[in-house]
């Protein structure tokens, strides 16, 4: 999702300068320091993005849109405390200028739906809040799980930085935790090998990829594990004709396959989609 967007991953020093503007009554300062610039704990990742963004402005960058699943650090009470977050800064174009579309600056109705997104896509009940302050807060039940802003002018001075940043913090230690454990349906591998067959067939137009694709997973879907299509082309020789070239990943769970049954499914396969879909396989 974010490599589409064209945002970034961005791994941030954990260690900042004393001076930072993050440094308060909470902050975590190392004992016996090298130097003053690497003598305290980062409590959040906001500056560091904006270190990261002023350096790219610096050097005419247009699209500087960064993400990072890091750590923050911070006192609580008598004891320190380590929290993992994720956050995301956008400024400049989150969609770049090319020849099928013009560039799409970022804004925070933007950031706003990837977050969002991200809940929905983890099946996340959440609630909107507007803070004192004027920051969007994701909310589920009475948690904020996650800040949404647009960066004021003060903390952009601080860094050189003339241009709008829009920036999200996601606790990501609660996002977990409200994650189903139904949720990730995952499978064990097959210890035993695959083995990959390439199939071309000339076909009608008319007739979709999704449809040789489910026939050919229905010659034997415990031994055919994946079908990627490979090319698909028109070719002004065969009018009202398409041609689809596919591989096809067979494996079992419980034994190397010979190479007798990889030629009877190879077999099946290409009999079935020629006379299911009146087929005509390619070179034969």
């Amino acid at each position: 999702m974010y490599k589409s967007l064209c945002i970034l991953k961005s791994r941030l020093f954990s260690l900042v300068s004393e001076n930072s503007n993050t440094n308060n009554k909470d902050s975590v300062f190392l004992k016996n320091s090298l130097s003053k610039d690497i003598s305290l704990m980062r409590n959040d990742l906001k500056s560091g993005f904006l270190s990261s963004i002023s350096y790219n402005l610096n050097r005419k960058s247009i699209s500087n849109n960064l993400y990072e699943f890091g750590s923050i650090y911070y006192k609580s009470g008598k004891s320190y405390e380590e929290k993992k977050v994720l956050g995301v800064a956008l400024n400049g174009d989150v969609i770049s200028k090319n020849w099928s579309n013009n560039n799409v600056k970022s804004n925070l109705f933007i950031l706003k739906n990837i977050i969002v997104n991200l809940m929905n896509r983890f099946n996340i009940s959440h609630s909107e809040e507007i803070s004192n302050n004027g920051n969007l807060h994701i909310k589920v039940v009475d948690k904020v799980i996650a800040t949404i802003e647009q960066i004021n002018m003060n903390d952009l001075k601080q860094f050189g930085i003339k241009s709008d940043v829009y920036y999200s913090n996601v606790d990501l230690d609660l996002f977990y935790s409200l994650i189903n454990d139904d949720f990730f349906n995952v499978k064990p591998i097959s210890k035993f090998p695959f083995v990959v067959r390439d199939f071309s067939f000339l076909i009608d137009n008319d007739i979709l990829y999704k449809d040789i694709k489910s026939t050919v997973m229905s010659v034997s879907p415990k031994l055919i594990n994946g079908i990627s299509l490979t090319d698909s082309y028109k070719s002004d020789n065969t009018k009202n004709k398409i041609s689809y070239s596919f591989s096809v990943s067979l494996s079992s769970k419980e034994k190397t396959l010979s190479d007798k049954e990889i030629k009877s499914i190879s077999e099946k396969i290409i009999k079935l989609v020629s006379k299911k879909h009146d087929a005509v396989i390619r070179d034969q």
